[in-house]
């Protein structure tokens, strides 16, 4: 399987490279499908097949709407390990829309930069139970609003830049090891917390539950009606007690460095030295995002072969051709 996967990465690569622009390739059971246009390769693309984006920015034309299972992997989001083929990023007007038969579907490594973001079901509600839905190491330059009805749906070592909402009672979603910088007002929507990490932003949600977490600095306390916070620690908020059980209130910086309690992709968000967080994990691990059974990965690279080098010869060698040397390194995790 790593040997079809790697000529697919190659073939990506090529052809990003040759023709200065991003492509997107299709695996399926046959030859690679290559498409300049993302609503191309979304009508293409089979239950089975995994679409491929190189780097770069990928447009999704209008409200684009995604009415079957899909199976996404970009390039990375984050600048710094995506730095070789730049970070994979959706953009356009309108929203990315999932319907009730995408159900099942996976994105990892890219950014969701389009103006609407995404969201379960056409007009917010109509045919948007999507079940089984994982997003995976992405990053979300918008607010992230979760609409649909009986919607579940999980982020998983994902970084939030405009917050999270929701509305309906019937949906569930769960973070882990993730990253939310703004505010979580998620109204009657359930919200499972697992060693994530809430910067600078306050808290609305009514249901709410909040395991082995760090939350900083936030506007307003997050305590509404039924959230729940166990073993988390709260750096600079000191004003409740609410559905509070063995959590840590401190205000000593918990991190190796972040001194501005906003989020910056250079952040080293490992747990300092003495710091209380250590082992307080429901689960005897550290408290926050490198903690639990999947801990966060630096640099969010997502799981499949990544390009860590490029060496392109400055002139033709002896027989006219050109060295090229590519090093892809395979991912554990």
């Amino acid at each position: 399987m790593m040997k079809p996967l790697f000529q697919v990465l190659c073939t990506l690569f090529a052809v990003a490279v040759s023709a200065q622009t991003p492509k997107i390739v299709v695996q399926g059971t046959g030859a690679p499908q290559v498409f300049d246009h993302f609503t191309d390769a979304i009508a293409a693309a089979n239950a089975d097949n995994i679409m491929y984006l190189s780097g770069g920015d990928h447009m999704a034309t209008g409200e684009t709407i995604i009415d079957h299972e899909v199976h996404i992997v970009g390039a990375g989001c984050d600048p710094d390990s995506a730095g070789l083929t730049t970070y994979t990023r959706i953009v356009g007007v309108g929203h990315l829309i999932f319907t009730t038969p995408a159900s099942n579907s996976t994105i990892t490594g890219l950014r969701v930069a389009t103006s609407g973001g995404f969201q379960y079901g056409e007009n917010g509600q109509t045919n948007g139970q999507v079940t089984n839905f994982l997003w995976s190491r992405c990053a979300f330059e918008v607010p992230v609003n979760i609409t649909g009805d009986n919607v579940t749906n999980t982020f998983d070592q994902c970084v939030l830049l405009g917050g999270i909402s929701g509305a309906y009672q019937t949906t569930t979603t769960t973070l882990n090891n993730s990253i939310v910088y703004g505010n979580a007002s998620t109204g009657f929507a359930q919200l499972n917390w697992h060693h994530c990490l809430q910067l600078g932003g306050g808290g609305g949600g009514n249901f709410d539950s909040y395991y082995d977490c760090i939350i900083a600095m936030p506007t307003q306390a997050g305590i509404n009606y039924g959230n729940a916070f166990v073993n988390c620690l709260f750096y600079n908020v000191n004003d409740f007690t609410q559905n509070v059980t063995n959590c840590i209130f401190t205000n000593t910086n918990p991190w190796v460095s972040n001194t501005n309690v906003l989020f910056d992709w250079t952040d080293d968000l490992h747990l300092a030295p003495g710091c209380q967080g250590i082992g307080f994990g429901t689960d005897g691990t550290d408290v926050g995002i490198y903690g639990g059974t999947s801990p966060f990965k630096p640099g969010f690279v997502p799981y499949n072969p990544h390009y860590i080098h490029l060496d392109i010869a400055p002139a033709t060698d002896a027989n006219g051709d050109l060295p090229v040397n590519i090093t892809v390194k395979r991912q554990t995790n």
